[in-house]
């Protein structure tokens, strides 16, 4: 999947870690598009590595958090974990 608004190490870096992680395309766009609008706030031309950085971190912290809460939905439980430490709300 060639990117033209990616650099070529940056486009390996992201197949890499997609095989990895396992990531669909889609998400891989939708990590690309975050990029590409953190990229345009800073009034960067093109996408910078820290801002493909900063959304690829975004998106584990939104899949961290979602899962967590997926899990107290489906159990019941209202135990939430942080940095491996429990917390009972």
């Amino acid at each position: 999947m060639a990117n033209p608004l990616l650099k070529a190490a940056q486009q390996h870096h992201l197949q890499r870690l997609s095989i990895k992680q396992g990531l669909s395309n889609r998400v891989q766009i939708k990590i690309i598009r975050l990029a590409r609008t953190i990229a345009d706030l800073r009034g960067e031309d093109a996408i910078s590595d820290e801002a493909l950085g900063e959304a690829l971190l975004l998106r584990k912290m939104n899949h961290i958090t979602f899962t967590t809460m997926y899990t107290d939905i489906l159990t019941g439980e209202f135990t939430y974990e942080y940095d491996n430490e429990k917390i009972n709300t």
